[in-house]
This record gives C-alpha cells, structure tokens and sequence, in this order.
C-alpha cells in the first residue's frame, strides 16, 4: 500500500455504507471490491433491507471472514431508510456509498482521503465512473464535471452530475444537513447532493473510480427517477436566495440579479417543461431586482441560453418543444441592437431552420428576415433568406439575397454555387429557350459517390418527375445502375455519354466541369424538391408574362 499524504497517528476510519435488497448475484463481488481497497481502515455497514433472496447467507460469510463487515438486517422500507439505518450505526471520520450492485476501483477510499488532506474543508469528494452491464463488461466512461466557485449548485439544479457511489463525505455534514428523504424514494442521493452543496464546497477526484453496473432490475432505471428529481428541486427552492447561491451576505442589486437568472436558467434547461413556470418567475423577479442599465443585458443572457437550449432539443429530435422555447426566448428579446444582435438574432435563425426544414417556408422568410434585420452583416442570415424566398417561390428574391450574402462575404461557397443555380435557370427563363416545361435537370453519380448521396440524388429526381418535371440521373460509366426505378418521359437513369432526351434547356448538378450552370449536387438548391418546385413554377409564370 502506498503511503497515504495524512499522518498514521490521524488516519481517519471510513463508513462505507450498502443498503441492499434482493441482490444475491451481484452482492459478494461489490463486497470484495471493498475488502481489496488500498486504504484498509474502513468499516462495511451492510443494511438488508427485507431481502428474500441468499442475502443474509452472503453477508454471514463475509463477517464470519472480516469483522469489518458488519450486516444488519430491517423490514424492506426503501434505499433511503436503508441508509438512514446505515448512517446511525456509522462510527468513521467519512461516509461512503456503495450500491450491491456496482464495484469500487482499488485505490477509492485513499484517493479521495489525499484529496481531503489537502483541502480538509470540503463538504464532499466524487470521481469520474464507467458503466457496467451485468457481466461487468465495461460499456462506456463517464466523465467528471470539476465544479468551480459557486457554480456546483447551479450546475447541479441543471443536471445530476455525481454518481451516489462515488462520493466521500465527512460524518459532520450529515449533522448539519440531516439524514436522506423517505419520502425521496427514487431521487434521495439528489437531494442530498443540493443540500450539501448549499454554501459548501466539493471537489472532483482523480480517475474513475466506480463502476455502475446497468441491469434489468435496476431500480435507478426507473422512469420515475426524474420525476422525483423535479420534485426534490421544488422542495428545496425556497430555500435557495441568492445568499445562498452565491455563498455571499453582501450582495448588490446587480449580482442578486445574476444569481437569481442563473437560478432560473438552470431551473429551465433541464429537460422537459416541468419547471418552466419556477423559472419565469424568478427570470421576472431577477429583472425586477437589477438596475435599469443592467436590465437589457440579462435580457440577452436568457434569450442566448434559451436559444441554445432549444438547439439542444432539437438535436434530440424534439422540434416542436425547440420551436417552443425560441418562441418563449423571443419574447422577452432585449430591444438594444447591441444585445439584439448577440441574442435574438441567432434566435431567429434557429427558428428559421426549424421552419425551413419543416417545408414551412413562408414562416421561415420571416424568421430570417428578423435574423437579417438583427444583424445586417451576418452572411449566415442573408445566405438562409435567400433559401428560404427561392424555397417559398419567389427565385428572383432569392437571388437578389444571394448578391447581398456574396457583398457580405465573397468567398462564400454556398451563396456562390446557388447564385450559379439560381440564376443560370433564370436567365434561360428570360431568355425565352423554347418552353420552360421541356427543361431538364440532370444529376451526375460519380464513382466515388456515397450510397448516401446516391439514394439522395435518386429521392430527389423521383419527387421532380412526381411534379411534372423533367429530371435525368447521368451514372458514372463504371457505376452499377439502381434497381427497382420506375423510369418515364419525366424520370429517366442512364449511363454517362449514352443519348439522352433532348431538353431546350438544361440545367446540371453533380460535377463541375466549369460552366456556370454546373454545381455540386450537395450544395445545391435542388437538393430541396419543393424549392425546385416552385422555381420552376416561377419560371414557367415569368415566361408566360414575357410572352
């Protein structure tokens, strides 16, 4: 063993608290993974909450074994009673928690104790963890958020970072902030760590120094965990000023503004609508506390986090509650056009992409144009309008934007290669070559294009000849032809250099050979069917109008 950074004649002893019930499989290797720890002064308070399984034979065994393992036995009442239980008959310097069911690395107990020697004053330590299945074969890690200043609690509120089983606490806090919650019968290690963390500080050990083990029977599997967690947090906000938060008696109107918004922000992000209206409350009253020069900036603040948040759930494939919390974010938009530009004008855009490919394109125009007016100079914005005007039917809009997006930033490749599209098909339109009904894009499969991208280009071509226009798909002379493709005088697929239909104007996608009307079938604009849909409508009215 190595020799431990505080002094032999202060070695501190360590409770290591199991409640457990019914894990008769798991139960003797989570034992051993206490028994072979580094640090040996520690004592095992094993509680058999009502098991019906070999349990109590197990634990015989080993105390039979090792006097530091010392069971006890109650009517089955729940993991937080069962520790309640365990808390009582601990008699160490620091408590510890491990589950029957997950496993401790060797050198726990004694990294954590070199973290305590060093700063003696912290209220708890936790590590990093792996997840398990029930074969103990490893699955993934977990990393560990290092809190900094008062940042825990908040952070906590946001999300649960600690695992239960990695945790090491001094026997005195539990004196201050009292035993775990009955009535907390899913979500008890949650409100401990917000209690404790209250004005007090906490620190991440080195490593991964648990592993969780993940099992069908597993109660922490439970759906009803996180409702429980939201009812942990109502129990404990009162009780969370902005003192408290901030661990500061003194404070000025506009640092008990901040705090009261990161309260609320964190109240807000956490996923699903439960505590939104907790949130708006102290979002007003944070408003309400802060002096009127300040009022603009935590306006933005919110508004970003929001914004930001709701590309978060977006990203998980919830569009409808991301459109949601943009539309709750935009409402309280500073008015400065400072802050305007740093909050909601990338609020807007994220409401413009939720529309745009949500085929709402109309509503997607006014989001982007908001975006526009937020901040004029942002390429990104201009670039999306003019998507979304050709997308919503008026092409000429769109490429009128894309002359401004270029304005904005001349080497923007997007802008570029559409303005090429756009107005190449324009042009022709103008022109009068023939009937704008007999034109024809043609794609280009190259050898070395994707599966992905070739069932893309094939999707498109087919939504085209569904709308009445004309789409050829030109494969690459060493490419094998698709099977199944329903080919007519609007759709068809041919090897490159074969006689194709003629078409009075054609327009190409998939290479570049160097003519302006050649794009990448990736970047282009018809990559949406819709928007070729209506550009080709919009061509087809103008010629109409010219002749």
């Amino acid at each position: 063993m190595r020799e431990l950074s505080v002094p032999e004649a202060r070695t501190p002893l360590v409770s290591v608290l199991m409640p457990t019930y019914n894990q008769a499989g798991f139960l003797s290797e989570s034992v051993e993974s206490v028994i072979a720890q580094t640090y040996p002064h520690w004592e095992l308070v094993v509680v058999d909450d009502g098991s019906t399984d070999d349990t109590p034979r197990i634990l015989a065994d080993f105390a039979a074994r090792d006097p530091r393992v010392k069971p006890s036995r109650q009517p089955n009442g729940g993991v937080a009673r069962a520790l309640n239980a365990g808390l009582e008959r601990a008699t160490g310097d620091y408590v510890c928690w491990l589950s029957s069911d997950d496993l401790w690395a060797s050198g726990k107990l004694e990294r954590q104790l070199a973290v305590f020697a060093r700063d003696p004053d912290l209220a708890l330590v936790y590590s990093e963890y792996e997840i398990i299945d029930e074969h103990g074969q490893f699955l993934r890690n977990i990393p560990g958020v290092q809190f900094h200043g008062d940042e825990a609690l908040v952070q906590l509120i946001r999300q649960n970072h600690i695992n239960g089983c990695s945790v090491m606490i001094p026997r005195g806090v539990f004196k201050e902030v009292g035993p775990f919650d009955p009535d907390c019968k899913y979500a008890q290690d949650y409100d401990m760590w917000l209690r404790i963390v209250a004005g007090r500080r906490i620190r991440l050990a080195p490593g991964s120094l648990v592993k969780m083990r993940v099992h069908a029977s597993q109660m922490s599997q439970d759906n009803r965990n996180e409702d429980d967690a939201v009812r942990v947090l109502r129990k404990n906000l009162p009780g969370w000023t902005p003192e408290v938060l901030t661990g500061d008696e003194a404070l000025s109107p506009s640092r008990r503004a901040m705090a009261l918004v990161r309260l609320a922000l964190a109240l807000r992000t956490r996923p699903g609508q439960e505590l939104a209206d907790e949130a708006r409350r102290i979002f007003s009253e944070a408003l309400e506390t802060a002096p009127p020069s300040q009022v603009e900036a935590i306006r933005s603040s919110w508004v970003r986090a929001l914004a930001g948040y709701a590309a978060y759930r977006y990203s998980l494939s919830r569009a409808g509650e991301a459109e949601g919390i943009l539309r709750e974010a935009l409402a309280d938009a500073p008015g400065d056009g400072l802050y305007a530009r740093e909050s909601s004008g990338p609020a807007w855009f994220n409401l413009g992409v939720i529309q745009l490919k949500g085929g709402r394109y109309r509503e997607a125009v006014e989001s982007f144009e908001h975006a526009v007016k937020c901040d004029p100079a942002n390429a990104e914005s201009s670039y999306h309008l003019a998507y979304a005007c050709t997308c919503a039917g008026d092409p000429h809009r769109g490429e009128e934007q894309l002359r401004r997006t270029l304005h904005l930033k001349a080497d923007h490749r997007l802008a570029r290669e559409g303005l090429a599209m756009v107005s190449a098909t324009l042009e022709k339109a103008a022109a009068g070559q023939a009937s704008v009904s007999k034109a024809r894009l043609n794609f280009h499969v190259g050898e070395e294009a994707d599966p992905g991208l070739e069932a893309d280009v094939l999707e498109v071509a087919r939504e085209l000849a569904k709308r009445g226009h004309k789409a050829t798909v030109l494969y690459a002379p060493g490419r094998p032809l698709p099977d199944r493709v329903n080919q007519s005088s609007q759709l068809v697929v041919l090897r490159d250099g074969e006689p194709r239909p003629a078409a009075a104007a054609d327009v190409y996608a998939g290479r570049a050979p160097g003519g302006p009307g050649w794009i990448r079938f990736d970047r282009a604009w018809v990559s949406n069917p819709t928007a070729v849909a209506h550009l080709a409508r919009a061509q087809r009215k103008r010629v109409a109008r010219a002749g």
